[in-house]
Parts: C-alpha cells; sequence; structure tokens
C-alpha cells in the first residue's frame, strides 16, 4: 500500500481526493493508496478538510522523508508548474495517473505521469495527455490529440480530433476547440467559447465565435 497525498485543499483538490477515494473502491485492499490528506500553502498545518487533515505546504512537501504519491487538486497551470519545479529535488515523491473509474480512454491513450482524469471524461484513441494535464468532468478530448504539460481542461469541454493544446493552456467549461486547431502555450479560452480558428500563444480567447480579447504582454 503507497501512501498518497492531494497538493490543494480547496474545491478542486477536495474532488481530486474523491477520485482517489473511487480508485480505491474498485481495488483490492492490497492494492489501495493509503490516503494522508493535504499539502496546501493557504491552510495551517493540522486543519482539518473534510475528515483529512492538512499536513503543511510547499516547504513540508519538498522535504518530506518518506516515499509518497502527490496528485494536484489545483486548475491554474502556472501554479501546477510552479509547484512540480520547486518539488524536483525530493526523489521521495511519485506522480500517479488517477483516472476516474467512469472515465472512459482508449487503450492506446497515453497517460502521462501526474494526468487526472475526472468521472464521466473521455479520452479516444491515439491521444496524449501530456504529465500533469487536469481533465476535469465530462470533458472530451477527440482522436489523436495532444495536450501539453500542465494544461487543465474544464468541465464539460469538446476537444475535437487532431487538436494541440499547448503547455500551460487553459481551457474554460464548455469551451469547444474545432477539428484540426491549435491552442498555443499558455493560452486561455474562455466558458462557452467556439474555437473556429488558432490561438496563438499567451492570448485570451472569448466568444462564439471566439475571439482574442487578451494578448501578452510585450
Amino acid at each position: 500500500m503507497r501512501d498518497i497525498a492531494v497538493y490543494g485543499a480547496g474545491g478542486l483538490g477536495r474532488e481530486v481526493l474523491r477520485i482517489a477515494e473511487d480508485i480505491n473502491a474498485t481495488k483490492d485492499v492490497r492494492d489501495r493508496w493509503r490516503l494522508l490528506g493535504f499539502f496546501d500553502d493557504g491552510i495551517p498545518e493540522g486543519t482539518l478538510v473534510g475528515k483529512y487533515p492538512v499536513l503543511g505546504g510547499l516547504h513540508r512537501l519538498q522535504s518530506w522523508a518518506t516515499p509518497v504519491d502527490v496528485a494536484f487538486g489545483i486548475a491554474a497551470p502556472d501554479i501546477k508548474k510552479r509547484l512540480v519545479e520547486a518539488l524536483a529535488g525530493n526523489p521521495d515523491l511519485s506522480y500517479p495517473v488517477l483516472c476516474h473509474p467512469l472515465a472512459s480512454v482508449a487503450s492506446d491513450a497515453t497517460l502521462s505521469p501526474g494526468v487526472v482524469v475526472a468521472q464521466f471524461a473521455f479520452v479516444s484513441l491515439e491521444s496524449t495527455l501530456s504529465p500533469f494535464v487536469f481533465l476535469n468532468t465530462g470533458a472530451q478530448v477527440g482522436h489523436d490529440c495532444r495536450v501539453g504539460r500542465y494544461a487543465s481542461v474544464m468541465p464539460s469541454v469538446n476537444i475535437s480530433g487532431n487538436v494541440s493544446v499547448g503547455d500551460a493552456a487553459f481551457l474554460g467549461v464548455k469551451a469547444t476547440i474545432l477539428q484540426g486547431l491549435s491552442v498555443g502555450e499558455g493560452a486561455t479560452v474562455g466558458a462557452g467559447s467556439l474555437v473556429i480558428s488558432d490561438v496563438p500563444a499567451g492570448c485570451t480567447v472569448l466568444g462564439n465565435p471566439a475571439r482574442i480579447v487578451k494578448r501578452p504582454a510585450e
């Protein structure tokens, strides 16, 4: 039995811990995780969140001295990236794939370390979720897609086939990305947007059809 903890004790972190609980329910007792609780930099150590304690923040996890699996319950891609990089020096940390039993993932899809896939999400054939991607409830990834490192895909997003989503992109609730397009690194697609052309890196798009409403600072 391996230990697991979730980084982030807010609503999303609690949902991620529930995914681990639901995965445990499908496994033999010997193969289950031991759920330790949360790490969070904004909640005092020892605070109970539901029935699980906050174990500390970043510095505590950086010095954690026994093997532990860590899942991220954080939607903001830039924060996920910063935390992963800050924790790289601790060899006792591992980043498992958490895939809810009610998700549907093609047998030839690739789920990389640190990926979290929530219930009712769908990943089609020969698609790749890169490390630390979060795929929220009901999100769909079509065939032959690549979703880049640290990207967050919110509930009910529809990514059509042959789409490339760049590292650290954020796709808001119910956004739709049409076939064969690309969403650049660090881009944000606003909730409910219909993307009908490529989204440049670092830009924010919004609307139906989606239009650029913010460009990266020069």
